[in-house]
């Protein structure tokens, strides 16, 4: 048999090894306070992080008095969430290498050592250190002792996955583990990034069952096959089991969710984890609602009942560009979109791409221009859209959608325009198409009406408001 123990302390700077607790019996105190210790004996310069969810902190003394510990306690009296509990010890770990252990399991500390040397040369990026069967301590092998030093850990024996065999020792017995079902539970060592970029554990599997077997399967598919060490066992400390030790009412719940994840193909899984685990489309162009009560949780997304604007193109000019234009630019087309549907928005500036940011906001058309804005400016907007109606707004002024809806209203076709009612707000001209069209008419004889023409002179006037005070920046 391969030597299980080591002669002095492992020093394995870069892992962190992360459990998680409740306590429901005096069995568990007892367990976890073996394991820490078995931790302390055998290993230097680890770093343990121990998350209690409880009424009250219960272990916070017995963790804290070990070296190099970090204690996180959830004060949280409902079901036992270990997908939680896992996730949030092991985002505070610091460490490289994660080892995920249960609070009552143990194992030959030289497999530690071997798996921790395989993720570190790069073999994988996930190891069990152990050949997929757990052996199971009985409390008469526990009873009364005080640590698991190297002798009580030779003593415990070995099975080999290969064969249906129970182990010969008195007071072990296999738990779990065989050729064709291999144990994925109880210990498993992790390249800190792949187990965060395969998602950790699965926030949607709550209190006990299967959310070990749906992390295997998931970290297979997004991040390639684990390795096993064959020539260890892991080791179970017995305790009573409560509620959260075995299958009750969340059984189905979350055996469904381990079927959806196995359903997925690896595009589809990778798009669900990157989600955040939920296969709704956060889309802002619709309206999110989402309901929060102690009797359930729901997200629904519906699409907005915003007034149609389908013949309206909203048009903005911006140059000699300041940081107070974006950010007020960017509200204002948040505001369009909060209210409206249908329409188009035009974005033109000259001298950078500062506006070309927006360019993905649906419906928006960006131009850029060279030179001081006149006239070829317009001619640019009139030849990008088609729209009956153009609303000119001044980006650094707020928006009232009642009065955008009136000024539209009140231009009543494409040869109407409706002139800058108040200076402070928007739309600063609303004007048709045609109307546009006449103004830009390049006939010397209309030339003295256009300088006249109140709409041309609006248009002008509107050309002049994307330019930014340079005195407050």
């Amino acid at each position: 048999m391969v030597q299980s123990v080591l002669k002095g302390k492992a020093a394995l700077p870069d892992l962190s090894v992360v459990v998680t607790i409740r306590i429901d019996s005096p069995d568990r105190v007892r367990n976890l306070t073996l394991i820490l210790g078995f931790l302390s004996r055998f290993f230097e310069d680890i770093e343990i992080v121990v998350v209690e969810q409880a009424d009250e902190p219960g272990v916070k003394d017995l963790v804290s008095a070990i070296p190099g510990s970090v204690y996180v306690y959830f004060r949280d009296p409902t079901c036992f969430y270990k997908s939680r509990n896992l996730n949030h010890g092991a985002s505070i770990s610091t460490r490289k290498f994660i080892l995920i252990l249960d609070a009552d399991v143990f194992l030959a500390p030289r497999a530690l050592v071997v798996a921790h040397d395989k993720l570190r040369r790069g073999d994988a990026k996930f190891v069990y250190p152990y050949n997929g069967v757990m052996l199971q301590v009985r409390n008469e092998r526990i009873a009364g002792r005080c640590e698991l030093d190297g002798e009580f850990i030779e003593s415990l024996g070995f099975v080999d996955i290969r064969t249906s065999e129970s182990p010969h020792e008195t007071g072990i017995e296999r738990l779990y583990g065989a050729w064709d079902w291999p144990g994925v539970g109880g210990a498993l060592m992790v390249e800190r990034r792949a187990f965060f970029g395969c998602g950790g554990y699965n926030p949607n599997i709550f209190s006990y069952g299967v959310e070990d077997g749906e992390l295997d399967y998931r970290m297979r598919k997004l991040a390639g096959s684990p390795l096993r060490l064959e020539a260890y066992n892991c080791y179970h400390l017995e305790h009573r089991r409560g509620v959260d030790s075995r299958y009750n009412n969340f059984a189905n719940s979350n055996r469904a969710e381990f079927d959806r994840v196995r359903s997925m193909s690896a595009h589809d899984l990778r798009r669900y984890v990157d989600n955040g685990f939920r296969s709704v489309d956060l889309d802002t162009r619709k309206v999110l609602s989402i309901r929060n009560e102690p009797g359930g949780f729901a997200i629904n997304l519906s699409e907005p009942v915003n007034q149609a604007l389908d013949s309206v193109a909203f048009i903005f000019a911006v140059h000699a560009r300041c940081d107070a234009d974006l950010v007020a630019l960017g509200d204002l087309l948040s505001a369009l979109e909060d209210s409206f549907a249908g329409y188009e928005s035009v974005l033109i500036e000259n001298d950078g791409l500062s506006l070309s940011q927006f360019y993905l906001n649906p419906g928006t058309i960006y131009l850029q221009e060279h030179g001081k804005p006149g006239e070829h400016w317009l001619r640019r907007v009139l030849a990008h859209t088609d729209r009956e109606t153009l609303v000119f707004l001044d980006p650094a002024l707020p928006m009232q959608p009642r009065a955008v809806i009136r000024q539209i209203e009140a231009c009543d076709g494409e040869d109407s325009f409706t002139p800058i009612e108040d200076a402070n707000q928007n739309p600063r001209l609303v004007i048709g198409r045609r109307a546009l069209v006449r103004c830009l008419e390049p006939n010397d004889a209309v030339a003295h009406e256009r300088a006249s023409n109140d709409a041309c002179l609006c248009v002008l006037q509107w050309l002049e408001l994307g330019e930014c005070d340079s005195s407050s920046e």
